[in-house]
C-alpha cells in the first residue's frame, strides 16, 4: 500500500529545516517522519490509499519524492511533479513505474517532462508492445522567500520483501 501526499512551503531562515520541513508538514503531516528515498519501481500488487496512516514520531517513512528548490535562493518558481504509471501486458499488471520532476518550469512543462520520460522508461524495459495508465500529481509554488520547496511523496505504508533461497 502507499499514499499521495504533496506541499509546499517557504521561509526566509533556511532551506533545510526551513523550507523543506514547512512543505513536508503541509504535505499530509509527514515532517515528523525519517525519510528514506527508494527508485521508482511498484510492485503490481502495489494499491493506493486516500490517509497517511497514523505513526509513532520518527518512524521511518519509505518513499518515492520529487523535491524542488533545494540548490536556489529566490526562487521564482518551484514545481515537483510525480507520475505514477501501471504497466499492462495482454491485460494483466506487470508492475508500476515512478518518474519524478524536480525543477523550476510550469505545470504543463513537468506534465511533459514526467510522460515523455515515462514513455522512454516504457520502452527501454517492455518494448512497444504494452499498455499503461498514468496518475499525475504536481505542486508548484511561486514564493516570496529567500528559500523554498515543492515536493510530491509517495510514501510505503506496507511492504514487500523477497524471500532468497526459495524456488
Amino acid at each position: 500500500e502507499f499514499f499521495i501526499v504533496q506541499g509546499s512551503g517557504e521561509s526566509n531562515l533556511g532551506y533545510h529545516p526551513g523550507a523543506y520541513d514547512i512543505a513536508l508538514e503541509k504535505a499530509g503531516g509527514i515532517h515528523n517522519y525519517n525519510h528514506i528515498v527508494y527508485s521508482s519501481i511498484l510492485p503490481k500488487s502495489a494499491v493506493k490509499i486516500n490517509e497517511v496512516p497514523k505513526y509513532e514520531h520518527g518512524a521511518v517513512l519509505e518513499s518515492i519524492s520529487a523535491e524542488a528548490g533545494k540548490d536556489f535562493k529566490y526562487p521564482k518558481r518551484l514545481t515537483a511533479g510525480l507520475i505514477i504509471t501501471k504497466i499492462f501486458k495482454d491485460g494483466n499488471c506487470i508492475g508500476g513505474l515512478v518518474a519524478e520532476y524536480n525543477g523550476t518550469g510550469s505545470k504543463e512543462e513537468c506534465e511533459k517532462f514526467l510522460k515523455d520520460n515515462m514513455q522512454d522508461m516504457i520502452s527501454r524495459r517492455y518494448g512497444e508492445d504494452v499498455q499503461s495508465e498514468d496518475e499525475l500529481y504536481i505542486e508548484t509554488i511561486e514564493p516570496k522567500s529567500k528559500f523554498a520547496c515543492a515536493m510530491v511523496v509517495l510514501g510505503f505504508s506496507s511492504y514487500k520483501y523477497p524471500v532468497l533461497g526459495i524456488e
